[in-house]
């Protein structure tokens, strides 16, 4: 199993007064049915914030196993750790999306963030794709 990352970097996007900054992808999809879906680098400071994450299932993955989500941090852009849990029952055979919200009051000093889907390397298919969104308060 390994990771595939969100090719491209994420694209600021306003609605109202609320901006959330959303993968420039029209989705995401794995090549192999094994492999884990990691977003874009968060590189916005959301130390000390809330993050409020959507992953919008746009095509849905060959399984219902539930996978976890997770948000990991690092401190060069290349080496993960699991900084919290967004989920632990995501199901990734039902289209549309999901919302997460986890609370980073208590982390500091971390400059890089990523949303990791499947990193239990369960076989949810390669039929499926996603999109990953967020935003910080």
């Amino acid at each position: 199993m390994s990771a595939e990352q969100q090719p491209n970097a994420f694209v600021k996007r306003s609605q109202g007064a609320v901006a959330a900054v959303a993968s420039s992808n029209a989705s995401l999809s794995l090549t192999s049915a094994t492999n884990s879906l990691r977003s874009a680098t968060i590189t916005d400071n959301i130390n000390g914030k809330k993050l409020h994450v959507c992953i919008d299932v746009v095509t849905a993955f060959s399984t219902a196993a539930d996978t976890p989500v997770y948000l990991e941090g690092s401190i060069d852009g290349s080496s993960w750790a699991v900084v919290g849990t967004l989920s632990t029952d995501f199901v990734p055979s039902t289209v549309g999306p999901r919302f997460f919200t986890i609370d980073l009051t208590d982390v500091s000093s971390v400059p890089y963030f990523v949303i990791h889907f499947n990193s239990s390397g369960k076989g949810i298919g390669t039929s499926g794709s996603c999109t990953f969104h967020h935003y910080f308060t």
